[in-house]
């Protein structure tokens, strides 16, 4: 995901997460009871997170992506605490970091099958 995207993704991701309960609910109403809505919103945001590019190497770039979806999963959980109809939960955050590994791991493996130069292994005879 190009970094120039990472704003509005974190404006949704911000968004989504403070958004008070009454407007969640209806949302949630609005789309259908078929799917669990905010947690598939969860966890495709961070997906996306997880995806972006990362400056540096490949393990470096993956524990900076990571820390920032630690940090943010933590950060709106948190925060929620003074939305009205809202509250932190331990699972959300798990569901957050799911979906950020996730993401970071189709990174790597399309990072890998396209054979860019930082990703192959030279061997000297």
């Amino acid at each position: 995901m190009p970094s120039r995207l990472f704003p509005a993704l974190l404006f949704a991701i911000v968004l989504g997460t403070l958004m008070p309960g009454e407007i969640k609910d209806q949302a949630h109403s609005l789309l259908g009871p078929q799917l669990p809505w905010p947690a598939v919103a969860h966890f495709v945001l961070f997906a996306l997170l997880g995806s972006m590019s990362a400056p540096g190497p490949h393990w470096r770039a993956t524990g900076r992506v990571l820390a920032l979806a630690v940090a943010l999963a933590i950060g709106t959980e948190l925060m929620q605490t003074w939305v009205p109809g809202r509250h932190p939960t331990l699972r959300d955050v798990g569901i957050d970091l799911a979906g950020a590994l996730a993401g970071r791991m189709y990174a790597l493996v399309r990072t890998r099958l396209s054979g860019t130069p930082s990703t192959r292994q030279t061997v000297q005879t």
